[in-house]
């Protein structure tokens, strides 16, 4: 298939986003759409899904040597996007504790369901090898509102080939997933794309690309085609050198996020003793025994399913078997007659799941002003010193300009940032990090790293920070923690 793109123009909410961007993808290529955060890169892969309206310019598709019309390319066309991940579970009908709990959890629907419903049918011997090649096959009596974000991305993908496409476009298809997922994720791309011959055009960070795959690059800076052609060797080296970022901005940021410092000391800010956790027959956490110490950094680290994100749901007061275990937090067990909103009260939080039940319509700024209460609402108007710090942070990340846009126009990447700043603010006892660099790319997560690193040095805050990317892990982490099947090792 034949795809010219000619000097096309989008708007978004009156703000130009794609300006005069052009290439032209041949029959058999597969490009990868390269770019910092907030190029434009997921706005032109929405356009050429059918979202967006071209406001100058034009999109030509050819097929053997005949010109289609656009509503027969749409039906040749699957898009699969992380915002795909709202409508999957019907936010709006769910609450995000929900999926640790087994008798409310069991109210959504099955995986099962979902794909039945686009087109999947389990006597085709064809949809039989494409669950079992993808990794979806276990998950079929498993209820949506309960997969991670790996599970959910392998789903939409799943998805989206049942619909036997031409063209697939993938926005950042590795998101959540570890390091084997990416590999055999990558080997099914292939076949995939061999067997069936899709083209492919994704988003993504070079380093997990299917390199034997992708052929042409179309850079995009600031909404224009910076690059198209062949796809280059490491073409974006970092641009900043970190240690000297924002020197001057960061030292009055440390301050005002220092002051006042915090006098209470724990003995024990996180221990569990023996914790279990099951959901029927299958054991998320088998016999957890962990303790960290006020002002201790820890990397947790573990592939997908390993029960990361369950331990963290304890710490973070959502589990409800958490009453059922021996779990002290900030000295004192739970269970003993705190509330859950004491806790939340001490910690910052992100995670993937948290992501998807923000309120859509919140500001950037907004968003983040949420992280000074336990609640994801403003419980009372801002103090000028609070208003000043969250007006710092978004200066040092380059974000003042979108702190009045509304949280869902934001690119998958701000959005992250956002939530990145909303789990520091309040300058918590507990910070935990799950996930958090999702989305950005190595200029965002080398600010963020120099953020961190600035911040902690002298602070008796406890970080726990959870990655697939090893190298994403910040330098001054003093302890890693291994988990596997659910078992601390």
């Amino acid at each position: 298939m034949l795809i010219s793109i000619e000097n096309i123009c989008v708007d978004l909410k009156g703000k130009r986003v794609l300006d005069q961007v052009s290439c032209t993808i041949r029959p058999g290529e597969h490009w990868w759409i390269s770019g910092t955060l907030g190029a434009g890169k997921t706005t032109l892969l929405e356009t050429l899904g059918g979202k967006h309206f071209i406001r100058e310019g034009c999109l030509k598709i050819s097929q053997k040597g005949e010109e289609l019309p656009m509503d027969t390319f749409r039906k040749k066309i699957q898009l699969v996007s992380f915002g795909e991940d709202n409508r999957l579970i019907q936010l709006n009908q769910h609450y995000y504790q929900q999926r640790f709990n087994a008798s409310d959890a069991g109210r959504s629907h099955k995986v099962h369901t979902y794909l039945e419903a686009n087109g999947f049918e389990l006597e085709k011997e064809e949809h039989q090898v494409l669950l079992a090649n993808s990794g979806v096959s276990p998950l079929l009596e498993l209820e949506l509102i309960k997969l991670s974000s790996g599970q959910r991305r392998k789903l939409q993908l799943v998805r989206a080939v049942l619909k036997d496409p031409a063209v697939l476009i993938l926005d950042n298809p590795y998101l959540g997933l570890d390091e084997a997922s990416r590999r055999e994720f990558n080997h099914w791309l292939e076949k995939l794309c061999q067997e069936h011959e899709i083209q492919l055009i994704l988003t993504g960070q070079r380093k997990d690309l299917p390199m034997d795959l992708i052929t042409h690059e179309l850079a995009l800076d600031k909404g224009k085609a910076d690059y198209h052609g062949v796809l280059r060797e490491d073409a974006n080296p970092l641009k900043i050198k970190p240690e000297e970022y924002k020197k001057d901005l960061l030292g009055v940021l440390k301050t005002k996020w220092s002051h006042p410092q915090r006098p209470h000391k724990y003995r024990q800010v996180v221990a569990l003793n023996g914790v279990n956790i099951r959901y029927g027959q299958k054991t998320a956490l088998k016999n957890i025994h962990w303790q960290v110490r006020q002002g201790e950094k820890v990397a947790l680290i573990g592939h997908n399913g390993s029960g990361k994100s369950t331990l963290l749901s304890l710490l973070y007061a959502d589990h409800p078997q958490a009453y059922a275990n021996d779990i002290v937090l900030f000295d004192r067990k739970r269970g003993s007659g705190e509330s859950i909103w004491e806790i939340k009260e001490k910690v910052g939080f992100i995670s993937s799941e948290l992501h998807l039940y923000f309120n859509p319509r919140y500001t950037c700024w907004k968003t983040i002003a949420t992280g000074f209460f336990e609640t994801m609402t403003l419980r009372r108007k801002l103090t000028e010193e609070e208003e000043h710090l969250i007006d710092l942070f978004l200066e040092y990340f380059d974000l003042s300009a979108i702190k009045n846009r509304v949280f869902s126009q934001l690119s998958f990447g701000e959005q992250r940032l956002v939530l990145l700043i909303r789990a520091l603010i309040k300058h918590p006892v507990l910070i935990l990090l799950d996930e958090a660099y999702q989305g950005l790319d190595e200029e965002g997560i080398a600010k963020a790293n120099y953020l961190l690193d600035t911040l902690m040095a002298d602070s008796t805050s406890t970080l726990i920070f959870i990655t697939h990317y090893p190298e994403e892990i910040p330098s001054f982490v003093q302890r890693h923690t291994y988990i596997q099947e659910g078992e601390i090792q």
